[in-house]
């Protein structure tokens, strides 16, 4: 059976704008474990640097996770592994925020970037320009396609950076996002997939659904791209980027990962 690795989810209780009650993240977390799962990075949003101190976030971050996890424990529920991560919104200098590396990927130099919804400025490609020359961190640009407003050379600018794209599964079947999420994917400028889910309604977790999409509409081949990339993130492990014609065989230590 395949296991997945869910790059991008809020579901941390009482954190961001995901659920409000624990036992909520523990229906979302149940329900990921249903789909196969494995583990779930837990990215909630980061946005206020002058106000938000980065290790009370991740203090709080903790708790949050602890408290799930003896929920889980108490009720006996299965739930995926959980990693720790934020989603950390641009801004200027972010090489030089103290302690930015601490928002990273647990065990990793990833850190997944939202770019703002607005037009992208020269800055912003500077800011991050400055944070993989002088932190050796490496942005996962969050949900790509959801930017529908920025022009086309800027986000080709972005992509000719050494930094990743991520889609959102849900965004394979949402009417105002899948055509641009085809569009990248067929252009070879997508490494990774999450389920970015918020709640069980509105924007729940269908991470499977996805790879089942892709497998589907584009191929095999690539949803098992996407797939060992979620599992070569975990080892902090270099992912080249697609050209279409990557081999199926997943490195041998990720075997008993991906299909054990």
């Amino acid at each position: 059976m395949l296991k997945y690795v869910d790059v991008h989810s809020h579901i941390l209780h009482r954190f961001d704008d995901g659920p409000e009650h624990l036992e909520t993240s523990l229906k979302i977390l149940e329900e990921q474990y249903r789909q196969h799962v494995e583990t779930v990075i837990v990215t909630p949003h980061f946005k206020d640097f002058e106000h938000t101190d980065i290790d009370s976030f991740i203090e709080r971050r903790a708790r949050r996770v602890a408290e799930i996890k003896a929920a889980a424990k108490e009720q006996g529920i299965q739930i995926p592994d959980i990693r720790m991560g934020a989603e950390v919104f641009m801004a200027c200098n972010l090489s030089e925020v103290e302690g930015i590396e601490k928002l990273a990927i647990e065990g990793t130099r990833y850190i997944l970037i939202e770019m703002p919804y607005t037009a992208w400025n020269d800055w912003m490609f500077d800011s991050l320009y400055a944070l993989m020359a002088q932190t050796n961190l490496i942005p996962i640009i969050a949900h790509i396609e959801r930017y529908g407003s920025v022009d086309r050379k800027k986000i080709e600018k972005l992509a000719s950076m050494d930094v990743y794209f991520q889609i959102n599964a849900d965004s394979l079947s949402e009417r105002g996002y899948k055509q641009v999420a085809f569009k990248m994917i067929r252009q070879n400028l997508i490494q990774f997939i999450g389920s970015d889910v918020h709640n069980l309604a509105s924007r729940p977790a269908k991470l499977e659904e996805g790879y089942r999409i892709l497998t589907k509409k584009i191929s095999g081949e690539f949803a098992h791209y996407l797939n060992v990339n979620g599992h070569l993130l975990l080892d902090d492990q270099y992912v080249e980027k697609y050209s279409g014609s990557y081999h199926m065989m997943a490195p041998k230590k990720l075997f008993s990962r991906l299909f054990g």
